[in-house]
């Protein structure tokens, strides 16, 4: 009867372990939340700077991420059309 206890509760671990294993959520490459390589985070911050972001402008950071940031999708649409 003592052994039953351990061998029940190492069981019930290994199959909580394998489950969670299997449950963990799989992203497709069109994902717009997957993560992102080393280089789309550089190639980002690129156009973060070009749009008129600078980080350590503490003064006037609200209005320059959101003038940035209504920027960004506008020069992304002029991009696409020039590529097509």
């Amino acid at each position: 009867m003592k052994i039953i206890i351990p061998v029940a509760f190492g069981i019930l671990l290994s199959a909580n372990s394998i489950a969670s294993a299997f449950a963990q959520a799989s992203t497709s490459s069109n994902d717009p939340s997957h993560p992102k390589t080393r280089s789309e985070v550089r190639a980002d911050a690129q156009r973060w700077f070009a749009a008129g972001f600078d980080p350590l402008d503490f003064f006037h950071y609200p209005g320059t991420a959101m003038e940035a940031s209504r920027m960004l999708p506008e020069q992304h649409g002029q991009a696409a059309v020039l590529t097509h």
